[in-house]
């Protein structure tokens, strides 16, 4: 049996309760599910069933469940004791009593709902039966009434429509005949009649219940006086009641009663839990679902479409697998979040995409998916300690009697199928045989079944032959056949069953006769072995190479003759070649095809044919550009892990089907290699959040097409109801077309697909046709806002999906007509005309009076301007000669000013840059380095007034550095050359760093660099990359020789002592480094040596210490030194 903290696995068998301590902790600590059964044939119940609260807040408003059920369009409806709603996956539309509103509901104590043969649906209230009218969304209350006259004081239970399209309505006067045209009641026929009529004011006779059987026979679960089994075509009964003295019922409070699909009728009771009728003995049979006290009062029972039985008692939940004889039980158990929401399970539904629904008392309402069910999760639990380990899962492997190894983050569990308990294996420093390291990277099982744990920053282990006692292999810099680094990332076993680790320092394999380590290295640019690879896993493939998955590509390694055949690398000219340099995982399918996971370029297949990849990536329905882990399936398909999910990809079709949390998965975010292949077909995966073990074969695209229904009408944000002031006539699901006038101007429309499985996965598109063509794909989205629409005709549409990408290809419409305003109707414009006329008929009178005196005042003017041109003229010359004198002069200042700025922008310029190599000089920091000290000052500062640790601030980083041996330059070469590359040089350290670094020609070849906003841990990876390109860069030279050159650095970070700032200034950290880059190059050159205050040491201490001399601080362990070269090989001046 596999216990999962959000439910229960089933794998056959009898019923198997959960065991004693895993009962008491998990109702201590409110996680955990009651019971749980295994079934192994099909139908079977589902490994982990997921209950997901619906709108808890809004629904608890209403009270306690009655009835559930789904009306024509799709909407589901929940009736309650204090009203009824409408849910369309996203919110709840409420329905009350108003007296002054005719279409509401006659009571709020809605009993039950149901959907006749004519699509209506139908709320059985307190005092009435309700017709839901979609054309007004609203409802017609039929009050309860003879043929003619009103019947005072009558209320009802129930209405039940049989096969025969008549329609029962259990009432407090006993059980009637309905009329849905006119609303009229009539008595039942005799005997049923008199059988059920009420007696005086008890309510005995009261039918809470009707179910019809295959035979026509409709049987009645009355409030006090058993079961009533009626044949309509004789009108024969029999009456089943507690002292019948032959049926053996136990109880006369029924409550449910189900027709399963082989015929065979179930009655739920009130103190007797369920019985089952068996038609030859004519007797009825108990049936015993559950040992507890409540579960004795069954509300409902329901046969879904596998044929398993769901029952909702006093207890919660129960499935029953009628074939197998299995069960499991889920009651509400404060804190948990995958379990019930309450207590009492009144009623259950199965709506038409086949999604269970439960609701409760006290109040609230379950969805239940089938699919998110068939994912067994695991978490860690605090207080158990048989629960999984913490920190997440970073690997999985399956052992050969078929129990699971786990690497955790915090530990390594052990797995037992069988009872789902888990066995923990930690670091424990007493003893020497325990795990060297309790965070689990990778993990592998020999041919001798002997298992290998690598753990971070504490080497290998090997499991002691049949015992649980540990071998313990670390990295020891001193001894070269010692495994190289400290994180073994990856582990995997050759053809010739020799183990093979790589880690962040590169690639071993172990020796078994002499119980050592041979270091295994590609060569870089220069033909030399490589001192580094960080690498994170490691495959061997069917034809016994080994692939080898780095931060630098992915490397082909020949075991056998330890030769590297081939490097694959990103070439960004390239778009065949491998998508990312930052490799984390491989994988070879049952076809051969190899399979590369990247961290940041998505899914590659390694192409034999040409040595090329064909690139799968979020463009083709990846959920993330990070691929953790790879598994294939028993059916060829493919199990790609990535931070955002899980993604099963078909080869053939090279289609994704995403899965994520909200489809049943415990987290998101996959860790490197944490997936693998158990030997019965099922599959796990481990994420940041626990465990997660599924069967693939049961994971079955939604394949339902959701109805897309229009579900509101906003103007102005505001909610439009039908009315004779409103856009809307009827209700907008049913509305066909609407006016709006222009102040009108701003309107939304809301609408929904009505798929419930991942409402919030569904997708939407919409356009509005005479204004766009194009659909609007709008993701999620379910709202559509247009503001200031020309007038003239529209037509709106819009198209959803399910959860899994299932689009209704018919869309939901609505045709809009925008009015014009008063002022552009065309008997507006033809008044416009009129008006127009009349005014150019006046403007053409008063213009030929007015001609005759302009043309007398034409000659008059036309002699004054004669006289009037000849001064303009003369002054017009004047003028002229005297700006063109000031234009002169003022173009001139300008340009000398313009020649002043440039000049003076030029010096400051020269003034603060290198004019050999173009970057910042020494005086360029003098300038700008105080703005940087207060502000890492400043951090230090706010978090040592609020008690945080210093590692993770930013701090300024100096490395100092230059060309080893520039000098041979010089001397060969020329001037010219060393000039050359001192600039090559810098333009190498410019690409290196960030935008916001500073890169400083100090003096000569010497650079000073200015890490700035990162912690101070990232220094050693700055510059083991420094060297990496340095080393492998070609410089060319003025003669037109190559040349190769090195370099070293020294490393040293501001505040040098995060507990004692003020201890150096910037200055003196340069000094420090300066001093670390002279033991650079005194101890091998090629190499970084770093300087850190050893908090160890004591403050004293490191008050003694001289930034220029620093053996003694060294020697007296105040300052700690790390470096690419062994540390016994640097050398110090004092």
């Amino acid at each position: 049996m596999l216990l999962g903290v959000e439910g229960a696995s089933h794998k056959g068998g009898k019923r198997i309760s959960k065991y004693a301590h895993y009962i008491l902790s998990l109702l201590i600590l409110s996680v955990g599910v009651v019971t749980v059964t295994v079934a192994s044939a099909q139908p079977r119940i589902p490994p982990q069933v997921k209950f997901t609260p619906t709108l808890q807040d809004q629904l608890e408003k209403l009270g306690y469940i009655n009835s559930i059920h789904q009306d024509a369009d799709g909407f589901l409806w929940f009736a309650a004791v204090k009203g009824l709603a409408r849910y369309d996956g996203y919110a709840l539309r409420t329905y009350e009593q108003r007296v002054d509103d005719p279409l509401s509901i006659s009571h709020l104590w809605v009993k039950h709902l149901l959907r006749d043969s004519r699509g209506d649906l139908w709320a059985v209230t307190h005092t009435g039966l309700c017709r839901y009218l979609r054309t007004n969304d609203g409802f017609q209350c039929f009050p309860g009434r003879g043929q003619s006259d009103a019947v005072p004081n009558l209320y009802f239970y129930y209405l039940f429509e049989d096969s025969r399209q008549q329609m029962w309505a259990s009432t407090s006067l006993g059980i009637r005949l309905f009329n849905p045209s006119n609303g009229a009641l009539s008595l039942a026929p005799e005997p049923l009649n008199s059988t059920l009529t009420a007696v005086g004011n008890a309510n005995t006779n009261s039918v809470n219940t009707v179910a019809e059987a295959p035979n026509g026979d409709l049987w009645f679960g009355l409030e006090g006086n058993g079961l009533i089994r009626y044949s309509p075509p004789t009108h024969s009964l029999i009456h089943y009641h507690l002292n019948d003295g032959h049926s053996n019922l136990q109880s006369n409070q029924i409550r449910s009663i189900l027709a399963d699909s082989k015929g065979v009728i179930w009655i739920g009771t009130l103190g007797a839990g369920i019985a089952r009728f068996n038609e030859q003995s004519g007797e009825f049979e108990r049936f015993v679902h559950s040992a507890s006290e409540k579960a004795d009062t069954v509300w409902d029972i329901m046969e879904d479409q596998n044929g398993l039985f769901w029952i909702g008692d006093g207890t919660g939940v129960h499935l029953y697998n009628p074939d197998t004889g299995d069960f499991a039980d889920y009651s509400y158990i404060e804190g948990q979040t995958s379990g019930p929401s309450n207590f009492v399970a009144r009623d259950i539904f199965m709506d038409k995409s086949k999604g269970i629904w439960i609701g409760y008392f006290p109040s609230g309402v379950d969805a239940v998916d089938l699919q998110a069910s068939e994912f067994l999760n695991f978490r860690h639990i605090p207080e158990q300690p048989n629960s999984l380990g913490d920190g997440g899962v970073l690997t999985t492997l399956e052992a050969p009697d078929k129990t699971v190894w786990i690497g955790c983050g915090f530990g390594l569990s052990h797995l037992d199928r069988a009872t789902g308990n888990f066995t923990k294996y930690i670091y424990e420093e007493d003893d020497p045989h325990s795990l060297s390291g309790s965070t689990v990277l990778d993990m592998e099982l020999d041919k001798d079944h002997i298992l290998w744990v690598g753990a971070w920053d504490r080497g290998l282990n090997r499991q002691l032959p049949g015992e649980d006692r540990w071998e313990r292999y670390q990295y020891d810099p001193q001894d070269p056949k010692s495994l190289y680094g400290r994180e073994p990332w990856g582990i995997t076993v050759d053809h010739n069953n020799d183990i093979w680790i790589v880690t962040e320092k590169g690639i071993s394999r172990y020796n078994r006769s002499t119980n050592d380590f041979t270091r295994v290295m590609p060569n870089d640019s220069l033909g030399n072995p490589m001192t580094t690879l960080y690498s994170r896993g490691i495959t061997t493939m069917s034809d016994g190479r080994l692939w080898i998955a780095s931060y630098n590509g992915v490397y082909v390694l020949n075991p056998n003759t330890l030769e590297f055949e081939a490097h694959y690398m990103n070439d960004p000219e390239q778009a065949n070649s491998i998508s990312w340099n930052q490799i984390l995982t491989s994988f070879q399918d049952s076809k051969g095809n190899i399979w590369i996971g990247t961290f940041g370029g998505g899914l590659n297949r390694f192409n034999h044919a040409d040595n090329t990849f064909t690139r799968f990536t979020t463009e083709q329905g990846l959920p993330n550009s990070t691929v953790s882990s790879i598994v294939e399936d028993t059916d060829g398909n493919l199990w790609v892990s990535t931070f955002e999910g899980l993604a099963r990809f078909d080869p053939k079709t090279e289609k994704f089907m995403v899965f994520t949390k909200r489809d049943g998965l415990v987290g998101n975010l996959f860790n490197r290699d944490s997936g693998s292949l158990l030997s019965d077909g099922s599959l796990v995966f481990g994420s940041s959040r626990g465990l997660t073990l599924f069967d693939p074969h049961m994971l079955q695209p939604n394949e339902h097409i959701p109805p897309i229904v229009l579900t509101d009408l906003q103007v102005f944000n505001e909610s439009q109801r039908p009315g004779p002031n409103s856009p809307l006539q009827r209700a907008i699901g049913v509305t066909q077309e609407i006016s709006l006038d222009h102040t009108q101007s701003v309107f939304s429309i809301a609408y929904s697909a009505l798929d419930f499985r991942s409402p919030d996965e569904n997708q939407y598109a919409y356009r509005l046709k005479g204004f766009e063509e194009r659909w609007n794909m709008v993701g999620n989205r379910r709202l559509a806002t247009y503001t200031n629409l020309d007038p003239g005709n529209y037509v709106f549409e819009v198209k959803g999906s399910n959860n899994h990408g299932i689009w209704n290809p018919t869309p939901a419409r609505l045709r809009i007509y925008i009015n014009p305003p008063y002022w552009r109707t065309p008997l507006a414009y033809a008044f416009y005309a009129l008006a127009l006329s009349a005014l150019i008929s006046w403007t053409l009178w008063v213009q030929r009076k007015e001609l005759a005196r302009e043309r007398a005042l034409v000659r008059r003017m036309t002699e004054i301007d004669r006289m009037k041109d000849e001064i303009n003229r003369d002054l017009d010359r004047k003028v002229a000669e005297r700006t063109e004198a000031l234009r002169t002069e003022h173009q001139r200042l300008i340009a000398t000013q313009e020649e002043l700025r440039s000049l003076n922008k030029r010096l400051e310029d020269a003034s603060l840059t290198d004019q050999l190599t173009g970057l910042h000089n020494r005086r360029f920091l003098y300038n700008t380095i105080t703005n940087d000290l207060i502000e890492t000052n400043e951090q230090y500062d706010r978090a040592r007034a609020a008690g945080l640790e210093f590692r993770a601030l930013n701090d300024l980083t100096f490395m100092v550095l230059d060309i080893d041996d520039f000098k041979t330059i010089n001397d060969h070469h020329g001037h010219a050359s060393g000039d050359l590359m001192l600039v090559q040089f810098g333009n190498i350290l410019r690409s290196a760093l960030a935008a916001e670094d500073y890169v400083i020609r100090w003096g000569g070849e010497e650079f000073v660099l200015v890490i700035r906003h990162q912690a101070r841990s990232r220094a050693e990876a700055i510059a083991d990359r420094l060297l990496f390109t340095t080393q492998n860069h070609t410089f060319k030279l003025a003669d037109g020789c190559d040349a190769k050159k090195t370099c070293s650095i020294g490393i040293a970070s501001y505040p040098f002592a995060p507990h004692q700032p003020g201890l150096f200034d910037w200055e003196q950290i340069i000094s420090l480094a300066d001093q670390a880059l002279y033991a650079a190059k005194a101890s091998g050159k090629n190499c970084w040596v770093r300087l850190q205050a050893n908090d160890r040491g004591g403050q004293s201490a490191l008050e003694d210490v001289s930034p220029t001399r620093l053996s003694q601080g060294v020697t007296s362990g105040a300052i700690k030194v790390t470096s690419s070269r062994p540390m016994d090989e640097l050398q110090w001046r004092d």
